[in-house]
């Protein structure tokens, strides 16, 4: 298992990889802290926990941790989770709580794009330019009081 961690002003956001078949167990507190999760190649499966067979896939893209999709949360139940990786391994982004009610969304960037004033981005992968700044892969862009033009080729996950 590999994990590449950041903390924004918005929220944690953890970059996570799973070698094909790869069993690991996420402690509760990490869990449950989770917002939402883009599952950028390959599956993963929860093998033991409160949702018990719950898989999760690319073509999902952004997933929420809600008492409708999620994993660990008081609606659905609390506790470890055991996952697993497909024969193809797994590799996604998670975005966590930072004690503030966040709202994300996930818009995929082939061009241009307005982004509305108040909501700010994580890049799931590719790039975007916005300002004359370039934002890649695993970088956070701060909210905006108006809105701005986004250009480049990404997925993005906007949280405000």
């Amino acid at each position: 298992m590999k994990v590449i961690s950041y903390s924004f002003s918005a929220c944690g956001a953890a970059f996570v990889t799973l070698e094909p078949n790869e069993e690991y167990r996420f402690a509760d507190i990490a869990a449950s802290r989770s917002i939402g999760l883009f599952m950028l190649s390959g599956e993963t499966e929860i093998i033991e926990g409160p949702v018990q067979g719950q898989t999760f896939t690319q073509s999902q893209g952004l997933v929420l941790n809600d008492a409708v999709s999620g994993w660990s949360n008081p609606t659905v139940g609390q506790g470890d989770m055991l996952i697993k990786a497909g024969p193809n391994g797994a590799h996604w982004l998670c975005l966590s709580e930072d004690g503030t009610n966040r709202e994300i969304e996930h818009h995929a960037v082939d061009g241009q794009m307005t982004l509305p004033a108040g909501w700010g981005f994580v890049v799931a992968n590719g790039s975007v330019e916005a300002e004359n700044l370039i934002a890649t892969t695993g970088k956070y862009f701060r909210p905006r009081v108006q809105d701005i033009v986004i250009s480049g080729t990404s997925d993005l996950l906007l949280v405000r």
